[in-house]
This record gives structure tokens, C-alpha cells and sequence, in this order.
């Protein structure tokens, strides 16, 4: 059985047309085979009366157009989405870019996965570690304190109280304000400690005296929690019995053994994501002496039972 391309069928309907329009032009247009006439294709196919008087149909299409330009035959087309092609400008680019994802999408999707699959096995292995809570009645004994300084003097190196914080077992707030300095602020040291002269200047924040009393007077009969609590304590111009104190800077199993054989403090933030799962202090991003207190108190929470063992030793 032979086989002809598209062009090729196409070249043999045309010639096919033509000898049809010989033989009607040779019987004046009736339409009738001269006797004993047998036609043939270029194939060497007979072509029968009804052929001849037919005009050839293809699938889906006719050869009788109208005025109009529309082919008679012919199916009609379904509507639909018109599918982007190749070259098609803009929307197909956007097709193209829609259909597959992004790199960058799918590396962010996988890195996201990953913390959470790390936080997970981090909360497994803090709820086999961490025991139950204390009573009601013992969980308000503790509150955890963070302070944001600002630098004055030459160059900004003396530290100044700028903002205090005070946080409860639960992670309430029972205080968070802005304190004014009464010198010059020489480095307000925003990239760091969040602070910014707006802060200082609004009407809300109160006077370094004030600030003293307001968290004197919580701190009164309670065990203070923190990281690195000294340096909160002289910014205030405070002091807070030892016994009383839990520096989570100075905890023997949150700290790291130097060189020389020491133990030294580790970050807060390294030890609030590697020991309770927290992100805090992101690069780029401010301190906040909320969340720091906050993070504080959770690290205290995870070992709270044998470190106050530790204490009572």
C-alpha cells in the first residue's frame, strides 16, 4: 500500500478537481460520465459518478466555502484556553516560568523542612529531658529581666540603661519601657539593641530613677532569671541577692570549656536554638529585650528541677 505526505494528497485533489471540471464542461454542465468514460486519480483509484458530482470532503472541513469565508463542512471548533506557545512573548515566558518551579523556590521549601524537622527532634528530646512543671503557686516566683543599652561619652563606649524588660514563667509581660538618658547619646547602637532616638524622645518613656523603683519593686521576693544577669543589674543601678539569681550565662551545662580548660558563657542565642528550638537575635535583625527574656525563661524551663537540685545540693 503506498503512502503519500500531506502535500502530495493535496497536489492529487487538485488535479483530481480539475479533470471533474473538464469532464462537466464537455457535457454542458449536467453533470453526467460520457459513456463508456471511466476516470481515474493520479493513483490510479476510479473515480466514481457520485465523486465526480460530490465536491471531495475532508475531515472536519469542506471545500464548499461561503461568501462569507466560512467553509460550510466544516466541524465546529471547540472554545477553550488558547495554550501558550514557543515565541508567543511575555505570556508565554510566564506559562513556561508557572509550569516549573523555581530553584530558589525549591531550596527555600527544603531548608524550611529541615528547621522544622530539626525543631521537632529538638521538642522530642526536650519533653523526654524536661519534667513537669512546677505548682501555680511556685511559677509566679519567677520573672526573667533583659535590658537594652545605648552608648554615651567618647566614641559611645559607656553603656546607659535604655529600655527594661521583665517577663513572667509564662511569657507575659509585666513590664517593657524605654527609659530617657540624661546625657548625650553618642551611639544609640540601633542595629543592635533596637533603640532609636524616637524611643527616647516619646512621652511614654519614663526617667532612669523611675524605671529603678518600677522593677525594684517587682523583683521584690523573687528568684530572677536572665543571661548574663550582671550587666542588667548595673545598668539599673540594682542589686538582687545571688542565691536568688539563675544567670543562665553561668549554668555549668549551658556553658563551654575554653582552651585553657575553663568553663566560659556561651551566647543566648546560640543556646536558645540549640537547647529549646528558639530563633532569636536573626542576622540583620535587632535585639529585642522581650524575646531575650523570654528565651531566657525557656532555658530555665528546660533544666529548671536539676538546677534548683544543683542549688539545694
Amino acid at each position: 500500500m503506498a503512502f503519500f505526505s500531506k502535500k502530495q494528497k493535496r497536489a492529487m485533489r487538485d488535479r483530481k478537481k480539475k479533470k471533474l471540471k473538464k469532464i462537466k464542461a464537455k457535457n454542458d454542465g449536467t453533470g453526467e460520465l460520457p459513456a463508456g468514460f471511466v476516470p481515474t486519480d493520479d493513483a490510479g483509484a476510479t473515480i466514481t459518478a457520485a465523486a465526480a458530482v460530490s465536491p471531495t470532503k475532508r475531515k472536519g472541513r469542506s471545500d464548499d466555502v461561503g461568501k462569507d469565508g466560512v467553509d460550510a463542512g466544516a466541524a465546529p471548533r471547540r472554545a477553550g484556553p488558547k495554550r501558550a506557545r514557543h515565541g508567543d512573548g511575555d505570556d508565554g515566558a510566564r506559562a513556561g516560568a508557572s509550569a516549573f518551579p523555581r530553584i530558589n523556590d525549591i531550596l527555600e521549601r527544603k531548608r524550611l523542612a529541615d528547621v522544622v524537622e530539626k525543631r521537632q527532634k529538638r521538642d522530642e528530646k526536650r519533653s523526654k529531658k524536661t519534667l513537669a512543671d512546677p505548682p501555680d503557686e511556685e511559677k509566679i516566683r519567677y520573672v526573667a529581666l533583659d535590658c537594652e543599652m545605648v552608648g554615651t561619652g567618647p566614641s559611645g563606649k559607656r553603656s546607659v540603661l535604655a529600655r527594661a524588660s521583665l517577663t513572667s514563667w509564662d511569657g507575659s509581660v509585666l513590664l517593657d519601657t524605654y527609659v530617657t538618658v540624661p546625657e548625650r547619646v553618642t551611639d544609640f547602637r540601633t542595629w543592635v539593641s533596637g533603640v532609636a532616638p524616637k524611643h527616647l524622645n516619646s512621652a511614654k518613656a519614663i526617667s532612669q530613677d523611675e524605671c529603678r523603683v518600677a522593677v525594684g519593686k517587682i523583683l521584690a521576693g523573687k528568684i530572677l532569671v536572665g543571661h548574663a544577669l550582671h550587666n542588667d543589674l548595673k545598668a539599673l543601678a540594682l542589686d538582687h541577692p545571688r542565691p536568688m539569681r539563675r544567670d543562665t550565662a553561668a549554668f555549668g551545662p549551658f556553658m563551654k570549656e575554653g582552651r585553657d580548660g575553663k568553663r566560659r558563657p556561651r551566647k543566648l542565642r546560640d543556646l536558645a536554638e540549640e537547647k529549646v528550638g528558639l530563633t532569636i537575635q536573626a542576622e540583620g535583625e535587632a535585639h529585642s529585650s522581650v524575646d531575650d527574656a523570654n528565651a531566657a525563661m525557656e532555658l530555665y524551663r528546660s533544666v529548671w528541677k536539676e538546677w534548683e537540685r544543683e542549688v539545694k545540693g
